[in-house]
């Protein structure tokens, strides 16, 4: 009795391995089909979009061919051949994915109630175009991913509108979000400037210090005017901002402000305004630079002496003259600064 029921065991062991291996083949084999299909498809998608540059539309069997693929398949082709071409090309692809309907896809996609799908729906149309009328809603839809990826497809669409509801963005609670914007905003260059700078006019609450990075990052006359009134504000980090601007702007009005900045009560802001002075060039604050070595702050003495260095001879004899002032660190911050190498080049904190 025993002996039937173990012999019926291993019959059992051994059938189910045998289906285990079978399964495990056909599995294989089903891969291989899938990625032969696969390679097939893309090689004829390739050659219906690398045609003839002149002939901005496939022929109407291409077209069939394409449309009678599931729409996953028809957005992979699309979305892997769309980095590739530019120009008509590209203009083909974006009319294709159209007529094929994989724009409307996309689109319905950004109206579904779960986020995955709207996450889907805008990544399609970031990189095929199209979603004028659904994505815009996506800039502050609930879900940070959601969001940032609505940012990314504002950065290419062009339109003025869409920049100013961007800058809008820039006090996103979620960073992840904010940085895409800020991004976006570098990208979209110089048309973001004026809205930018009517922004930093009239704006405050958590935007006001991204908002400022950003115009530090593409200095413009247009940002002297807000970070002049700025430089005032109650908020060391947002006057610490104003100091880079001035010191990526320059001219008479910004090495004024620096020159008061030095003055700051806050460490940070005194730290940037001497950064500023020496990225400036200016020699003739020289000497209220070195005033700026004795200063309680070993940030500010450094961004001080590393400022006076960039000066070049004006800045070096103040330099030399500081190892002996009466002022200990004074002294130690400039026999620091001038013992470093002659081949730094000032470069900021």
């Amino acid at each position: 009795m025993n002996g039937d029921l173990l012999l019926a065991i291993i019959y059992f062991e051994v059938v189910v391995l045998m289906v285990l291996v079978l399964a495990i083949c056909l599995r294989v084999l089903w891969r291989r089909r899938k990625q032969a299909l696969g390679r097939e498809r893309l090689a004829r998608a390739f050659a219906v979009f690398n045609g003839n540059p002149g002939e901005h539309t496939p022929s109407a069997e291409d077209t069939s061919w394409l449309a009678r693929l599931p729409v996953k398949a028809r957005l992979s082709l699309l979305v892997n051949a769309a980095p590739a071409l530019a120009g008509a090309k590209r203009v083909r692809i974006n009319d294709l994915a159209r007529e094929v309907g994989v724009i409307a896809w996309a689109e319905k996609r950004c109206r579904n109630r779960l986020w995955p799908k709207r996450l889907q729906g805008v990544r399609a149309l970031t990189a095929l175009g199209g979603g004028a009328s659904v994505v815009p809603a996506l800039l502050r839809d609930r879900r940070p991913e959601v969001r940032a990826q609505a940012i990314q497809w504002a950065s290419d669409c062009g339109d003025p509108e869409i920049g100013t509801q961007l800058i809008d963005l820039l006090g996103d609670e979620m960073r992840f979000p904010r940085f895409t914007v800020q991004n976006a905003l570098l990208r979209i260059g110089a048309p973001a400037i004026v809205p930018l700078a009517g922004y930093l006019l009239n704006g405050s609450g958590a935007g006001l210090e991204p908002a400022l990075e950003v115009a530090a990052a593409m200095p413009d006359v247009a940002f002297l005017g807000p970070a002049r009134k700025l430089s005032h504000h109650d908020s060391p980090a947002v006057r610490r901002h104003c100091a880079h601007i001035f010191g990526a702007l320059g001219g008479n009005d910004s090495v004024a402000r620096l020159s008061d900045l030095l003055n700051d009560e806050d460490e940070e802001v005194r730290a940037a305004a001497a950064e500023g002075l020496g990225k400036l060039g200016h020699w003739p604050s020289a000497s209220q630079l070195a005033l700026a070595l004795r200063d309680r702050s070993w940030t500010v003495r450094r961004a001080a002496g590393l400022a006076l260095r960039s000066l070049g001879s004006p800045g070096m004899v103040l330099l030399r003259r500081s190892t002996s002032d009466h002022d200990r660190f004074a002294a130690d911050m400039s026999r620091q600064v001038l013992d470093l190498p002659d081949t730094l080049k000032f470069a900021g904190r």
